[in-house]
């Protein structure tokens, strides 16, 4: 029992040993860098986001390291995004010794987007030597400044770059030796590094070979660093603190609001021609449909006339080869008439029953075909848009683009469905007019007063035959007008006319339905550009 005691006496006075020492360390460290930032030089070397709180004038703020976008930077993209969203200032840090290229250009347009200020950080590589040769080598000092002096052309080509871009986000530059400056720190209260031999050797080598060359005088390796330089920013920064994070983040709403209404602007440009292109395919097929319900309207009206000079040609031709032969005094004509009047009754009946009947079905033709192209015409149309899509690159908030598509696909479900309305099966009902027999009987009877009286026994035959011929012709003609008169009344009393409008007045209907719930998706879009022009232009 006693041996356990001990031994728990034992493990808790070891717990507390390593608190103390994990306290020890931090107080000891108080206010030191602590070199975790510091590359070692291998590409892509943070992996991570990393953030440091730190504290000037009483000012609390976060220096955020987050990884390079020279290298392949894909599996850090969303770290970076994030990261930048929250930046009020931004430090692009170039340490390739060489002027900026294209390819990192265009990921800092594609990463630094939102207006933020932006400083370049020029990290000039310029190592201590562990031992001088007096009257070859020169003082690290003078090797420094030429150092800088020789980026100087880099840093002029890449400022022009950035400014082209950034413009007046772009703030300036510096140029800096960051490992200098960072060993010049890197002491305690005590003056002792704050490297630890046991995490970076190398690191500690670093520190000790600057040290040599500034024979001690950390103040000199801080000036020579110009690592103040990066810090007066920060420190310029403390008393208008509150106001400049307002002033970016008022900047940084600004330009995504301007670019976010770009991109709207794009949107609704795309969408209003295809909507344009789309009501002018509805009028194409309204026009269409009013065409041929003028062209059966137009048949109709010549339906009875047609009908009965078809049925009296025969009988015409007939009449006048007998008065041929009879020299222009035939007595049957009479009898001829008498005996094909069943059959120009049959004849103008069936006549009438059959052109009625290929006017319907060329209405409905006329129809369905206008439906067709309507829906060759929109494919097409669609087709086309898809095109002009694919080489557009619109990318809008997806919170924003969800909005907006779920209230465009609402009405565009009523809008597009050319099914609504209901072309299949168009017809005007059956216009055969029953009676039709008895009213043209009663016409023709008047023909025969007629023909008794056209004979002159005195004129020579071929007058004769000229005459009765004329007199004949005239005779019929009166009567095919009478018919068609009769008939046309007939006609008339079924409302064909009413009835093939109503027809087209319910597909025009249908379509102005359609131009309408386009319009609205129409009118829809361009308020949603107004109202966010509106909105940012009241942003301060």
């Amino acid at each position: 029992m006693d041996i356990v005691l001990v031994k728990d006496a034992i493990s808790e006075l070891s717990e507390m040993i390593k608190k103390i020492n994990i306290v020890n360390s931090i107080a000891e460290n108080l206010g030191c860098v602590d070199g975790t930032i510091i590359g070692t030089g291998r590409s892509d070397y943070t992996q991570g986001s990393t953030m440091y709180n730190l504290s000037i004038g009483n000012k609390g703020f976060a220096l955020i390291d987050i990884p390079g976008i020279e290298g392949d930077e894909s599996a850090f993209e969303d770290i970076i995004k994030q990261s930048l969203e929250h930046a009020h200032v931004i430090f692009y840090v170039n340490g390739s010794g060489k002027k900026i290229e294209q390819e990192s250009l265009q990921k800092i347009k594609k990463y630094m987007h939102d207006g933020t200020s932006v400083w370049a950080i020029f990290n000039t590589h310029c190592k201590a030597k562990k031992e001088r040769i007096p009257g070859i080598d020169k003082d690290y000092s003078e090797e420094l400044k030429e150092a800088y002096s020789n980026q100087e052309s880099i840093v002029r080509q890449t400022e022009e770059e950035l400014v082209s871009f950034l413009g007046s986000n772009y703030k300036g530059s510096i140029s800096l030796n960051g490992l200098l400056g960072f060993c010049s720190l890197a002491f305690d209260d005590k003056n002792n590094t704050s490297i630890r031999i046991e995490n970076d050797k190398n690191l500690r080598r670093d520190q000790e070979k600057y040290l040599k060359e500034y024979l001690g005088n950390r103040n000199q390796m801080l000036e020579d660093s110009h690592i103040s330089l990066l810090t007066r920013i920060i420190e310029n920064k403390i008393d208008s603190y509150e106001s400049d994070i307002i002033d970016e983040n008022l900047k940084k709403l600004k330009n995504r609001m301007n670019e976010m209404l770009a991109q709207v602007t794009i949107l609704k440009n795309r969408e209003v021609r295809k909507i344009d292109g789309f009501i002018n395919i509805y009028n194409e097929f309204e026009s269409n449909c009013c065409n041929a319900k003028e062209d059966f309207i137009r048949t109709m009206r010549h339906v009875a006339y047609n009908a009965a000079m078809d049925s009296f040609y025969d009988l015409m031709n007939e009449l006048f080869d007998r008065i041929e032969r009879d020299g222009g005094k035939s007595k049957d004509i009479q009898s001829i008439v008498s005996s094909r009047k069943d059959d120009i009754v049959a004849g103008i009946e069936k006549s009438i029953n059959e052109k009625i009947e290929r006017a319907q079905e060329t209405f409905k033709e006329a129809i369905e075909d206008a439906k067709e192209r309507l829906i060759k015409d929109f494919d097409r149309e669609q087709v086309q848009f898809e095109i002009s899509l694919s080489s557009d690159s619109v990318a809008l908030d997806n919170a924003f683009t969800d909005a907006l598509n779920y209230n465009l696909k609402d009405f565009r479900k009523h809008a597009f469905t050319v099914g609504s309305l209901a072309l299949s099966g168009v017809g005007v009902g059956s216009f055969i007019c029953p009676g039709l027999g008895t009213a043209i009987g009663a016409g023709i009877g008047a023909v025969l007063g007629i023909l008794s009286s056209i004979w002159n026994y005195f004129a020579s035959e071929k007058k004769r035959i000229n005459n009765a011929k004329l007199k004949i012709q005239q005779a019929i003609d009166e009567q095919i007008d009478e018919i068609s008169e009769q008939i046309n009344e007939k006609l008339r009393s079924l409302s064909y006319e009413d009835r093939i409008n109503e027809v087209y007045e319910s597909l025009c209907e249908s379509i102005e339905l359609q131009k309408k719930n386009l319009m609205e998706i129409r009118r829809m879009i361009c308020n949603v550009e107004n109202e966010m022009s509106v909105v940012y232009k009241n942003i301060a």
